[in-house]
């Protein structure tokens, strides 16, 4: 049987999270990230990415694919789909 009572956070922690981390990590402001504009625009590398993606884990609590950027190329994607799928078949 599957555990379901994992972290799950809401949509808009996750979305305001991931700001913060890009934010971080690009050294821009956090108002100028919209949760629409995919993370090419950001200019977020590979690297960078596979790192957020394992930062996200750890603060999740729970096991993501590294390619959740590439599958979910927007902030808002990426934070819809983890909120909506707390435990999630492919992530296991």
């Amino acid at each position: 049987m599957i555990e379901t009572t994992m972290n799950c956070e809401s949509a808009t922690s996750i979305l305001n999270w991931l700001t913060e981390k890009v934010s971080a990590t690009l050294g821009i402001d956090p108002g100028s990230i919209k949760s629409g504009e995919p993370f090419a625009t950001y200019a977020l590398g590979s690297v960078q990415s596979v790192s957020l993606v394992a930062d996200l884990e750890d603060w999740l609590g729970r096991t993501l694919p590294a390619t959740l950027l590439w599958d979910h190329p927007t902030l808002g994607d990426v934070a819809g789909f983890l909120s909506r799928n707390p435990v999630h078949s492919e992530l296991s």
